[in-house]
């Protein structure tokens, strides 16, 4: 599924599910149908469940004959990596913490009763 939203100038797409060459091809006429001309574009790949290679190069092939500029697309999440040929950048979430850097991790019961000695 392909859903496109355009918000402050700029164009927001979400992908989700596995990458085909039809999904590819909806792909390329979203960003012709929707594309003003100005601001960024943003797919968003992280609901993209499996890219076969040869949809990633076909990918790779329709932002190279986009009427986007290279340097007005950005790629979401991890999923982005396995799509672009370093010349599109991308942008992905910092990592969770396991806990807030305030906390203090609890001891197992062993170690306190070593430490009481």
């Amino acid at each position: 599924m392909i859903s496109a939203e355009q918000r402050n100038g700029n164009l927001f797409i979400q992908l989700q599910g596995t990458i085909n060459p039809e999904k590819v091809e909806a792909l390329s006429f979203t960003l012709a149908d929707k594309y003003s001309g100005r601001g960024n574009v943003f797919i968003n790949t992280e609901g993209i469940t499996e890219i076969p290679p040869s949809c990633a190069e076909t990918f790779g092939n329709l932002l190279k004959q986009s009427p986007v500029p290279d340097k007005n697309i950005y790629l979401i999440g991890e999923a982005g990596f396995r799509l672009t040929d370093g010349t599109t950048r991308v942008i992905t979430r910092p990592p969770k913490k396991d806990r807030c850097t305030g906390c203090k991790k609890r001891r197992s019961k062993q170690q306190q009763i070593i430490r009481q000695y």
